[in-house]
């Protein structure tokens, strides 16, 4: 077993079958997902200011609006990721793999569309321990959200709403082997809430092939349901079973700009903020930090109608900076720094396959502390057919 710390801590080989190895997943709701799907991902993970017709765009529901009143589409998106770890010279490497997102969108009407799906929100998976062996730390599990969205679209403006269910369960355990005082704590939270998230687009046109589109998106503070328990065993003998109350999920405001040549370029960039210092976590407040998060980036297709292969694909790259919404019992923060890059491959009919390069250092608030890079491979499907259109008999 492979043992280095983390924030002070040692760590040791991350728990398989998660979606994340990260020992800062110990904290909190453990790592928060990126919520930017297809094209958005690639380019920095940006999403409030775009409106993509043939592409579903959760961060903003008021880009529903923008799907052709004949199309149909379905997105199915899935990640794979090799981290590596390192702490005082020791080393560590782990695979992952998750599903990413399954979502779909339909007109209803000309003005109104309709979206739904599931996404993760956040992933737990850790195995570590002291370097004296006096205490073991282990965490799995996540959160998820499934949802259902309905946008409005009146001339160049268009406003939409999620409305989520917030589920899944996380636990930590923290178990000491020393003889005469051995226990094992275990820490379980399940959620179960609504969330909301409102958006607003607003398309202005420069001439007949450049427009701009401003976008923005809130999500209001949720005092959650949900109920942690805590519990002790010793020596076979539960001697503590404690509940816990009081959590919330942070409100947020995303902001959000694109400019767009007809089939041709699209430059985006994003800013975010999640205000998770004003949110209770167990009952604490002020435990959390206050997240913020910036993304900028850019596509190119070269010949739209072209019949070439290699000239209808779509070339993207981008980049995003984001600070910890955790601190570590040591101390500890970090800040995550990321680049992207991507293609978008035509398939069959107006189908679509979209291709991700992610590379990402986490880099920790104090020298000598856990610090991780990562190289992640995400894979999306989106399925683009004219499901509405109604036949003509002669």
């Amino acid at each position: 077993m492979l043992i280095v710390a983390v924030a002070g801590l040692p760590l040791s080989a991350g728990a398989q079958g998660n979606a994340t190895n990260s020992p800062y997943s110990r904290y909190a709701y453990g790592m928060l997902s990126d919520h930017s799907i297809a094209g958005g991902h690639a380019m920095g993970g940006i999403g409030y200011g775009l409106q993509v017709p043939g592409q579903i765009n959760t961060l903003n529901p008021a880009s529903y609006a923008a799907v052709d009143s004949l199309t149909f589409l379905f997105d199915l998106g899935v990640d794979f990721k090799m981290s590596r770890m390192k702490e005082n010279g020791v080393k560590q490497k782990d695979y992952n793999g998750n599903i990413k997102n399954v979502n779909l969108l339909f007109p209803i009407g000309k003005q109104f569309a309709f979206s739904a799906g599931f996404m993760p929100v956040s992933a737990v998976g850790y195995e570590y321990g002291e370097s004296d062996g006096s205490k073991q730390y282990s965490g799995s599990g996540g959160l998820l959200h499934a949802y259902g969205g309905l946008a409005y679209n009146y001339k160049n403006f268009s406003v939409g709403a999620n409305v989520g269910y917030l589920f899944g369960s996380i636990e930590h355990h923290a178990y000491s082997p020393i003889r005469d005082n051995a226990y094992t704590d275990t820490i379980t939270i399940r959620p179960h809430d609504l969330i909301y998230t409102f958006g607003v687009q607003q398309k202005v046109s420069l001439n007949e092939k450049q427009f701009l589109i401003l976008g923005a998106a809130y999500s209001p503070k949720i005092n959650t349901t949900a109920k942690g328990t805590e519990t002790r065993w010793n020596g076979g003998e539960n001697t503590k079973n404690k509940s816990i109350s009081d959590y919330e999920w942070a409100q947020s405001i995303g902001l959000g700009a694109s400019f767009q040549t007809q089939n041709k370029w699209l430059f985006g960039a994003d800013v975010q903020w999640e205000n998770w210092k004003n949110a209770k976590f167990g009952g604490v407040a002020n435990m959390l930090n206050d997240r913020w998060r910036y993304g900028a980036g850019l596509e190119y297709t070269p010949e739209f109608r072209s019949r070439s292969f290699f000239k209808r694909t779509k070339y993207r790259m981008g980049g995003y900076y984001t600070n910890s919404y955790i601190t570590t019992d040591k101390g500890v923060k970090y800040d995550e720094v990321g680049v992207s890059a991507g293609l978008a491959l035509p398939v069959h009919n107006r189908s679509t396959l979209h291709l991700s390069f992610d590379y990402v250092n986490v880099l920790p608030s104090m020298a000598g502390k856990l610090s991780e890079n990562y190289f992640k491979f995400t894979l999306n499907y989106t399925f683009n057919e004219t499901w509405f259109y109604k036949l003509r008999i002669q």
